[in-house]
C-alpha cells in the first residue's frame, strides 16, 4: 500500500496545472535524490511537449481546453508515476 504523504496523482489538471519537482513527489533526504528527480520531470515533460507539438511559450485560450497539450499533461502523469514512487520508496527504504 502507498502511503499518501509524497505520492500526488494525477500530476496535472486538464491543461491547466502540472505539479512537478517536491509538489508532485517530495521526499525524504536519506537517498538524495530530491533534486535530481525534479529535473528529470523537467527533462521528461520537455521530451513530452516537443512529442506532443505543445509550443510551451504560445499562450492558451482561458475559454477552450488545448487538447494536445492536455494529452501531453496526462502522458506526463502515466509516465512519471511509477518511477516517482519507485525512488521515493527507495529514499524511505535507505
Amino acid at each position: 500500500r502507498e502511503p499518501t504523504w509524497f505520492k500526488a496523482n494525477p500530476y496535472h489538471y486538464r491543461d491547466r496545472a502540472i505539479f512537478i519537482g517536491d509538489a508532485a513527489h517530495s521526499m525524504v533526504p536519506f537517498f538524495g535524490q530530491g533534486l535530481n528527480c525534479g529535473l528529470e520531470d523537467v527533462r521528461v515533460l520537455d521530451v513530452i511537449l516537443r512529442e506532443e507539438g505543445v509550443d510551451p511559450y504560445e499562450p492558451s485560450s482561458p475559454n477552450t481546453e488545448d487538447a494536445r497539450l492536455s494529452k501531453a499533461l496526462k502522458r506526463y502523469t502515466e509516465s512519471r508515476h511509477k518511477d516517482l514512487v519507485a525512488i521515493c520508496d527507495l529514499a524511505m527504504s535507505n
